[in-house]
């Protein structure tokens, strides 16, 4: 089963999503995201939607994960950006995912 992981962004500030194989190889890589709650609002109906079961299915659906961001990608340009009304709710967001992510095949590195 493939995982999510979401981190902190190699260069500058934000957070990404990598979508790696069982065999720890790094299937997809997606842009840099502002803030946490942005970047796994594009994780979460990935995971929900689009399961990686073999490997005939992961090349096809690395093909439909590429299109699904491309769209997500326009949508998140035309619309602004959300912001977080305080550190509080970021945390808030950062600890209910923690929380979620055993559960979801998701995993998130500080």
């Amino acid at each position: 089963m493939a995982v999510f992981i979401i981190h902190r962004a190699a260069r500058g500030e934000g957070y990404q999503f990598t979508l790696e194989s069982s065999q720890g190889e790094a299937l997809l890589m997606s842009e840099v995201y502002e803030d946490f709650e942005t970047c796994w609002h594009d994780v979460e109906p990935i995971r929900i939607y689009a399961p990686l079961e073999s490997r005939y299915e992961r090349i096809n659906r690395i093909h439909e994960y590429t299109f699904w961001l491309k769209s997500a990608n326009q949508k998140l340009i035309a619309r602004s950006a959300r912001k977080y009304a305080s550190a509080a709710s970021r945390d808030q967001a950062i600890e209910r995912a923690k929380w979620e992510a055993p559960l979801a095949n998701v995993r998130i590195e500080n």
